[in-house]
C-alpha cells in the first residue's frame, strides 16, 4: 500500500522521474516520458547512460554504478539528453541510491528540463558577476600599476648611475620581475574595459601575445611548452581587440585544459592572401568525432556543472563572423588545431616596429642643460611624487601635492611651468582638476601631462579623447616622461610670461 501512494505521488510530479536498477530503466514517470517522447514500453529495461550523446554514455553509467554500490550518496549535473528523434534536451539531474530498495543497487533520479529561460536567468546572473568581478579587477590592475611605477622608475634610475656587477644584476632581476609583473596586468586592463566596438588597425602578434600571457599566468603550475611561429612582418588586422582577445584567450584555455599538465601548445601567425592567419594547436587527446560538429553549438559543453556555459566557442565563432573571418578545427587523437582567419588591415602595407614599450635596455639619461624651471607633481602616491623629483632635479625645482585641490591652492601662489597630474586621486581627482583649470586658471590646460593606472576605464578614455591632454600610462618608462615633458614644456617660457 505504502508503494502504491508513493508511485501515485511520483505520477504527479511535473518532473520526470526514473527508477534504475543495475543501470536499466524499471519505471519513469509520464512527465519524464513526455520529455523523452517515449512511451514506457519503449525505454523499460533500456540503459539509462544510452538516453545520453555517446560523449557523455561513459561518465553518466560510471556515475550510475557508483550509486548502485553506495560508493557515492547523491548525483547532481546539468547535462544533455537525447530524445527519440535524436533532438537534445537539456536537463538538471539529480539521482540518489533508492533506499526503500534496500541492498538491491537501485537508483531513483529526477529530470528537470532546463528551458529558454532558465538559460537566459544563468546567462544573465553570470554577466553580472562577470561584470562585478571586471570592475573589481580593473581596480585590482590600477593599484597595481601604481605600485608598479615607482618600483620601475627608481630601477631605471639605479641602472643609470652605473651600479656595482653585483649590484646590476641584482638591479636587473628586480626590473625584469616588475616588467613582467606589468605584462600581467596590462592584458588584464585591456580584457576587463568595455568594448565600444573599437576598430582599429591591431598588430596580431601583439594580441597573440598579451592574451597568451595573461591565460598562462592562471596555469602557472603547468609543465606545457610552448612554441610560438611568427613569420616575416607583422601582420595587422582591423578588428574590436577585445573581442579577439575574448577569442584568443578562450581557445587558449580550453587548449591548456585539454592537455593537463603536459604537452605543447603551438601558436602559429601569418599573412596569407589577403588574409591573417592563426593557428592554435595542442597535444591534448583530441576531440571526439561524434562532437566535432557540435563544438561550436550554443550550451553545447562537455564540462561538468559549474565548470562550463557551453557558451564560449559559440561567442568565439559569432565574433569572427562578424569580423569578416571564419573559425574551423581540425582534430585527431594526437592532439587539436583550431584554425582563425581574418581580413588584412586596408593599409596592409603597415608594419608594427618595436617602440619604448619593448626596449629594456638601458635610458640614455635626462638632459642636464636646459635652464632651471618649475614642475608641480600631482599625485596622491607618495613615491610616485619623489620618483619624478629625482628624474628632473637636475633641471626643474619639483613641488608635491596629493590632490587637485592642494594643486590648486599651490598655482595660486607659485607659476609653474609644466604640472604632472595623476587621474584617480581623493578630494579633487585629475578630471575635476583639469575641469578646475580651464575655468579658473586656463593657461595651465596646455602645461598638463597626465599620468595613469586607469587609462582604459571608459570615462577616463571619454576624457582623453574630449581634452587631448597628453598622458602616460602607469607603469611607463623614464624615456617616455622625458619625451612628453619635453614636447610640453619645450614652448612654455613666452606662453607662461604672457
Amino acid at each position: 500500500l505504502e508503494r502504491e501512494r508513493y508511485r501515485l505521488l511520483v505520477e504527479d510530479l511535473r518532473e520526470g522521474y526514473v527508477e534504475l536498477e543495475k543501470g536499466r530503466v524499471v519505471y519513469a514517470n509520464q512527465a519524464m516520458l513526455s520529455l523523452l517522447g517515449s512511451s514506457l514500453s519503449e525505454i523499460s529495461n533500456k540503459e539509462f547512460a544510452r538516453l545520453f550523446p555517446k560523449s557523455l554514455q561513459e561518465g553518466v553509467a560510471e556515475m550510475l554504478d557508483a550509486l548502485s554500490r553506495r560508493e557515492v550518496c547523491v548525483w547532481h549535473e546539468e547535462l544533455v539528453m537525447l530524445d527519440e528523434t535524436g533532438r537534445d534536451v537539456h536537463v538538471d539531474v539529480k539521482f540518489r541510491t533508492n533506499h526503500m530498495a534496500g541492498d538491491g543497487g537501485s537508483v531513483v533520479g529526477v529530470c528537470r528540463e532546463v528551458t529558454d529561460r532558465d538559460i537566459l536567468w544563468d546567462r544573465l546572473v553570470r554577466a553580472e558577476k562577470l561584470a562585478l568581478m571586471g570592475e573589481m579587477t580593473a581596480g585590482i590592475a590600477h593599484e597595481l600599476n601604481n605600485k608598479l611605477t615607482p618600483i620601475l622608475g627608481f630601477v631605471e634610475l639605479l641602472r643609470m648611475n652605473d651600479p656595482a656587477p653585483d649590484n646590476a644584476v641584482r638591479i636587473d632581476a628586480i626590473h625584469a620581475a616588475a616588467l613582467a609583473a606589468r605584462e600581467i596586468v596590462k592584458p588584464l586592463l585591456s580584457f576587463v574595459r568595455k568594448s565600444g566596438d573599437k576598430v582599429r588597425d591591431v598588430d596580431m602578434k601583439r594580441l597573440i601575445d598579451s592574451s597568451l600571457s595573461m591565460v598562462l599566468a592562471s596555469f602557472s603550475a603547468s609543465s606545457v611548452k610552448v612554441e610560438k611561429y611568427f613569420h616575416a612582418d607583422a601582420p595587422m588586422v582591423r578588428v574590436d581587440a577585445v573581442q579577439i582577445e575574448q577569442v584568443l584567450i578562450n581557445i587558449f584555455k580550453n587548449a591548456l585544459e585539454a592537455m593537463g599538465s603536459q604537452g605543447t601548445l603551438i601558436v602559429e601567425c601569418m599573412e596569407l592572401d589577403g588574409e591573417v592567419v592563426v593557428r592554435i594547436g595542442d597535444t591534448g587527446p583530441g576531440i571526439p568525432k561524434e562532437i566535432r560538429e557540435r563544438i561550436f553549438k550554443p550550451f553545447f559543453t562537455t564540462k561538468g556543472r559549474g565548470r562550463g556555459t557551453g557558451l564560449g566557442l559559440s561567442i568565439c565563432k559569432d565574433i569572427i563572423h562578424k569580423h569578416g573571418g571564419n573559425i574551423w578545427l581540425k582534430t585527431e587523437p594526437t592532439g587539436t588545431t583550431f584554425i582563425i582567419t581574418l581580413p588584412s588591415a586596408a593599409e596592409s602595407g603597415l608594419r608594427v616596429s618595436g617602440g619604448t614599450d619593448e626596449n629594456d635596455g638601458r635610458s640614455g639619461g635626462v638632459q642636464a642643460n636646459r635652464q632651471m624651471r618649475s614642475m608641480l607633481v600631482v599625485d596622491d602616491e607618495k613615491e610616485i611624487g619623489r620618483m619624478i623629483g629625482e628624474i628632473f632635479a637636475s633641471e626643474f625645482r619639483v613641488d608635491h601635492v596629493s590632490d587637485g585641490r592642494r594643486a590648486l591652492e599651490r598655482l595660486c601662489r607659485r607659476r609653474y611651468d609644466i604640472i604632472i597630474s595623476d587621474i584617480r586621486m581623493p578630494v579633487m581627482d585629475g578630471m575635476e582638476f583639469y575641469e578646475a583649470l580651464r575655468s579658473s586658471l586656463p593657461r595651465y590646460t596646455d602645461r598638463l601631462v597626465f599620468i595613469t593606472g586607469a587609462a582604459s576605464a571608459p570615462e577616463v578614455c571619454a576624457f582623453f579623447k574630449e581634452t587631448g591632454v597628453p598622458h602616460l600610462a602607469k607603469p611607463f618608462k623614464i624615456e617616455q616622461l622625458v619625451e612628453m615633458v619635453d614636447s610640453v614644456a619645450g614652448a612654455a617660457p613666452q606662453r607662461m610670461a604672457a
